[in-house]
């Protein structure tokens, strides 16, 4: 049913389009209140898919989704806050989204208040707490977490050095995709030339 509303808003943005009467089409997008495809539109917006590139216009588009409960697309309005895309730069406002998708067992969101904990954004520099959330998205298969969690463990951030739990990481974020990755590949070949 979801999809089926979603095909016809879209349906009717091509016609509208096709005539050029882009009022009509954002009319016709407004009466859109299934939250999928209010953060497919926002994704148009951001991508600028079909739609003209405009930023305030997808952090719109994701709130009404996220205000529905959309994991996505409260983690893509975090990520607008964050950066400052669309809306003024507020990473309280961030932090607090993504701890919303963080509770609900969401790992991108988990791995970005780890994010936060690592850089200093919106709260004080931990690594300590940074590695509590990276080692909840890693162990869920989150590979830029498994990523981080080789590098802390590497490097001794919040924790003590351990080459061996570090190459564990390392290996894990290989097999999830990530062994094209530079900083990945090499870690795995160094640290198993000492191994």
């Amino acid at each position: 049913m979801k999809k089926m509303m979603m095909v016809c808003a879209l349906a009717v943005a091509a016609v509208v389009v096709a005539d050029g009467d882009v009022d009509a089409l954002k009319a016709a997008l407004e009466k859109v209140s299934d939250a999928e495809t209010q953060f497919r539109i926002g994704v148009c917006y951001a991508e600028g898919k079909g739609l003209v590139k405009d930023e305030k216009e997808a952090a719109r588009w994701y709130r009404k989704a996220a205000d529905q409960g959309h994991a996505e697309a409260r983690h893509l309005l975090a990520n607008c806050y964050c950066r400052g895309t669309g809306v003024a730069r507020d990473y309280a406002e961030a932090q607090r989204l993504w701890r919303i998708g963080a509770a609900k067992g969401y790992a991108r969101s988990i791995h970005n208040v780890g994010t936060c904990y690592m850089d200093g954004l919106g709260v004080e520099k931990d690594y300590a707490e940074a590695l509590k959330w990276y080692r909840q998205a890693a162990e869920m298969g989150f590979a830029s977490s498994q990523v981080n969690m080789g590098a802390f463990y590497l490097n001794g951030y919040g924790v003590e050095k351990d080459e061996a739990e570090a190459l564990k990481w390392y290996r894990k974020a290989a097999a999830n995709g990530m062994d094209k990755v530079p900083e990945v590949a090499d870690a795995i070949r160094k640290l198993e030339k000492r191994d």
